[in-house]
């Protein structure tokens, strides 16, 4: 057996769910709710948030929620599969278009950010990751200690290489992927939905080895 597949899960079980403390800060990484609509509407909205969303509509309304709502049930149930010492294959979870425990929340339960990792779309047979942080938790370390949570998940998964992508003069998420270990292999060319404007823009990419 190796070591990656008897080491213990990072996911703990807490009163509202399974759940991913954040190391060094009061936030943990949990399930969307049905309940969260309002204020991911509002995170989405910032526009230190909305201006570098791809494929997420920016202005985001109540109604765009709908994607999150789709995936609820079936993240509550992969979640649980995240609570025994045994990680389960990466087969029964690449059908989703992420992995549950995205929601970054505060002690008083409020979402505060998203965090998540799924099959990417651009490099193939690779993961992607993706986050977001609301502006008064950025530069205090607090996204750089989602990241590594995420990847601890996803080192306990087997996944082997994470790729994240940003715009060239996002400084700030280039900065974050820099700090958490992340290399730069090149810039590639996005289309971007005709809705923001349908034009290419050329995107950094990074990947991590774990």
């Amino acid at each position: 057996m190796t070591e990656l597949s008897t080491r213990s899960s990072p996911v703990q079980r807490g009163p509202d769910g399974p759940y991913i403390q954040i190391p060094g800060q009061d936030l943990r990484l949990t399930n969307w709710k049905e309940s969260d609509m309002e204020a991911a509407v509002e995170l989405n909205n910032h526009p230190d948030i909305g201006k570098w969303a791809c494929f997420r509509p920016y202005p985001y309304k109540p109604e765009d929620y709908d994607y999150r709502l789709n995936l609820i049930s079936a993240h509550n149930s992969s979640a649980e599969l995240f609570l025994s010492d045994t990680a389960p294959p990466l087969s029964a979870l690449e059908k989703e278009s992420e992995l549950p425990l995205s929601a970054v929340r505060n002690s008083a339960g409020r979402l505060v950010g998203s965090c998540s990792i799924g099959p990417s779309q651009k490099e193939q047979g690779s993961w992607e990751l993706a986050y977001d942080l609301h502006p008064s938790l950025q530069g205090k370390g607090a996204g750089k200690a989602m990241v590594a949570a995420l990847l601890d998940l996803a080192k306990w998964l087997r996944i082997k290489r994470v790729v994240a992508f940003c715009e060239p003069v996002n400084l700030a998420s280039a900065g974050l992927l820099k700090k958490s270990g992340f290399t730069y292999v090149g810039e590639k060319l996005q289309k971007f939905p005709e809705e923001k404007g349908g034009m290419e823009k050329v995107i950094h990419g990074y990947e991590k080895i774990l």
